[in-house]
């Protein structure tokens, strides 16, 4: 979890919008929730969340209040709503492909991939615009990161 957590560090960029790294962090809520949430990805979320841009200096609780307030704004409007104004926040390539890449990193916190993950993984490219080469070629990319077989 710490090497995903240290991935998604690598990724982003150092500066970024509060509504960029919401956006992310949503993502990567989202992506976590693909398949039900698991212990080990509810402490990726932390660990990640931990690493975006507007996150430095942030106490644990101000951490755990970020996460919280994901999962609050997922449910306010509804996971499609939520995805597509994800997809309208991502506004040039290089934010859609770490959105993207951050998503994937947190589908690996249990360690494998599973059909309802792939399944939100591609509904998210859909929405950031991202064509089946980009997203084989960030999946393998991460996957070499985290030193996991390819999926």
């Amino acid at each position: 979890m710490e090497k995903a957590a240290a991935l998604l560090a690598k990724i982003t960029p150092e500066a970024a919008s509060r509504d960029v790294d919401d956006a992310v962090l949503d993502a990567i809520t989202l992506s976590a929730c693909a398949d039900g949430l698991t212990k080990d990805e509810i402490t990726a979320l932390g660990l990640m969340a931990r690493e975006l841009p507007t996150s430095k200096g942030l106490s644990d609780a101000e951490i755990d209040e970020r996460v919280r307030a994901s999962f609050e704004r997922i449910n306010e409007v509804g996971l499609e709503a939520r995805l597509q104004a994800i997809g309208e926040t991502a506004i040039d390539e290089e934010t859609r492909r770490r959105m993207f890449s951050a998503a994937v990193i947190v589908q690996y916190a249990d360690g494998h991939l599973t059909n309802e993950e792939n399944a939100f993984l591609l509904d998210l490219a859909d929405v950031l615009g991202l064509n089946e080469t980009k997203v084989r070629e960030i999946v393998e990319q991460i996957e070499r990161e985290l030193g996991v077989a390819a999926g």
